[in-house]
């Protein structure tokens, strides 16, 4: 959203998006007043009767003074069925504007992007909203679709999805055999929103830089550590790669193995070289990873033979995005 604002889009001059885009749902960015109000009434800190712009200094003072254990105790039971609970108000002083596809006002400085997602995004967001149903190891016992159907009707519910809407969104996206196994439905569900919230909304942001003549490398990361903590139905999920790009790996290497190491190396080159240059460095890697365009171009990261995909996921998002327009209407 920094790239957007007014009073932040001069301050750099490029930016690298690892698992993130702002070209949300609009419905996303309208909630922030009705999230800051039910936080600061969990720590006493909203005067009954009031909205959190009444007395807003006052308001600040009280949180100020609030016990860290408190605080850390509501935001926790903020993301009880919502892990993603604080978002920017739009409108708001910060931005005035929707970053939608359609929208022309929204312009940015920056003239290369880095931006892409993991396999399998979706999977610990079900992990954060439902930590009892949706273990690291083990899932709800579904075995139909109509079971997998209705658990994902309830979470877009959950999420703020009127039931009609969420309805159709579960029938027109997640698909598959009439049976399969728990396992197997968590991972559709968990696709289905790893899509939503991530995959989708950063393929819309590449379409709309590359349609303003910026320069955007697109990647899936889809390497596996042998060290993951997370459970096996929950593949390659959301912030794996940011051991990698941090050079975890390298610092504690009797965690990791040498094909972590190797790879957390490169991706720290990648991301270094572009902040840098603006570019990849096209000796790291087997392929030329060529910028998005037209076709639709991604890398695929992992540490056997890194190529070139085309379209990731195009067929979901044009059902998603043709669904979005017709709630819009």
């Amino acid at each position: 959203m920094h790239m957007m604002a007014p009073h932040t889009k001069n301050l750099f001059k490029r930016a690298i998006l690892q698992s993130g885009s702002p070209m949300l749902l609009s419905q996303v960015y309208t909630r922030g007043q009705k999230t800051a109000e039910e936080f600061v009434s969990k720590i006493g800190c909203l005067p009954e009767g009031t909205d959190i712009y009444d007395g807003v200094e006052l308001i600040v003072r009280c949180i100020d003074s609030t016990p860290l254990k408190k605080i850390s105790d509501a935001q926790q039971a903020m993301v009880v069925n919502n892990p993603v609970p604080f978002l920017p108000t739009i409108p708001s002083e910060y931005i005035d504007t929707f970053p939608t596809q359609d929208n022309e006002n929204i312009t940015v400085e920056q003239k290369e992007f880095l931006v892409g997602f993991n396999r399998d995004e979706g999977s610990v967001i079900l992990h954060l909203a439902y930590p009892k149903e949706y273990t690291r190891q083990t899932v709800p016992a579904m075995t139909t679709l109509e079971e997998a159907r209705n658990a994902m009707v309830k979470m877009a519910v959950d999420g703020g999805f009127p039931e009609s809407q969420a309805k159709s969104m579960a029938t027109v996206l997640l698909n598959g055999n009439e049976t399969d196994t728990p396992e197997n439905w968590a991972r559709k569900i968990g696709a289905v929103f790893g899509d939503i919230m991530f995959i989708c909304p950063t393929a819309t942001f590449a379409d709309k830089m590359s349609a303003q003549n910026r320069t955007v490398y697109l990647y899936e990361l889809t390497h596996r550590s042998h060290s993951s903590v997370w459970g096996q139905w929950m593949g390659v999920t959301h912030h794996d790669e940011l051991n990698y790009v941090f050079g975890v790996p390298l610092r504690y290497p009797n965690m990791f193995d040498g094909e972590d190491i190797n790879f957390s190396k490169r991706l720290m080159k990648t991301w270094t070289h572009f902040a840098r240059t603006g570019s990849v460095s096209p000796i790291d890697y087997q392929n030329d990873w060529p910028p998005y365009d037209s076709t639709k171009p991604y890398m695929d990261l992992n540490t056997k033979n890194a190529y070139i995909g085309h379209r990731y996921h195009e067929e979901t998002c044009n059902l998603y995005n043709a669904l979005i327009e017709y709630f819009s209407r």
